[in-house]
């Protein structure tokens, strides 16, 4: 038997730590687009290949290769536009049931101050009445009407208040709804992908030429009518338009450019 050298605790120890190490690297990057890339000609799902930081298909009848972080950007961009109408309709009929609601309760307070107005003047009557007929109205017949239309108005006043409260709290939920419309950039990765998949059903792929491609978004809540996304590669740079009805375009290179989410390093988990 030889000494002990190293302690038992250390022993398993140091044996946890080199078990650890030999754990394959998990990744944590977020394919915003996963398994929603169709190629319409196939039909096949475009899948995320981490090394060349490209959505791909390897089909028989059609090979594809687009940019990870040029179709995520079109997804995301797709999706805050969605999440924007929708918000914005939602925040639309807030507003008419608010200014409804608002109507109705400044009704009810124009009513409540009526009713008080007229049992200020049912008190004033009864101080009237006591000044100049003290023997038919004495005192504490006066005392007692005013205490009963004091009562009345204090719990007026407080109905009043409380449909002021309701009013500013509708207000405050209002301006709350207004500023909730903003985009999805500012989200985690994990809270984009979340966003994305609850509105966007698919992306469609269409090739019009050898790196020319058509991005049309199917949603969950319909289609972006008459837009769709065009993808081109020329020489080795990324080009990507939204295109409208009329065939105009609106250049987005530059905002994906600067919305570029992952370099190879991240990807490679190094």
């Amino acid at each position: 038997n030889y000494p002990q050298i190293v302690s038992r605790e250390l022993f398993h120890k140091a044996n946890e730590i080199i078990s650890n190490r030999q754990k394959p690297h998990e990744s944590k990057n977020v394919y915003l687009c996963k398994g929603l890339i169709k190629d319409t000609m196939t039909g096949g799902t475009l899948v995320a290949i981490a090394s060349t930081l490209t959505y791909q298909l390897n089909h028989v009848n059609n090979k594809i290769s687009l940019n990870i972080n040029a179709m995520d950007y079109i997804a995301l961009f797709a999706a805050d536009v969605l999440r924007s109408n929708i918000l914005s309709a939602q925040a639309e009929k807030n507003a008419n049931e608010y200014e409804a609601k608002v109507a109705g309760n400044n009704y009810l307070i124009a009513a409540k101050q009526a009713q008080i107005k007229e049992y200020e003047k049912a008190i004033e009557r009864a101080i009237d009445m006591n000044i100049k007929q003290p023997k038919y109205f004495p005192t504490e017949r006066m005392e007692r009407v005013i205490k009963q239309n004091d009562a009345l108005i204090g719990k007026l006043k407080e109905a009043i208040a409380d449909i002021q409260t309701e009013n500013t709290r509708m207000e405050n939920a209002m301006s709350g709804t207004q500023q909730f419309i903003n985009t999805l950039y500012g989200l985690s990765d994990d809270k984009k992908k979340e966003m994305i998949d609850s509105l966007i059903d698919r992306i469609e792929v269409t090739r019009l030429e050898h790196y020319k491609y058509k991005i049309v978004i199917k949603s969950k809540i319909g289609q972006i009518v008459g837009h769709h996304f065009e993808y081109e590669l020329i020489g080795r740079k990324i080009h990507i338009c939204l295109v409208y009805p009329d065939t105009m375009k609106l250049d987005l290179t530059d905002r994906m450019n600067a919305h570029k989410r992952f370099t190879r390093k991240r990807y490679n988990g190094k």
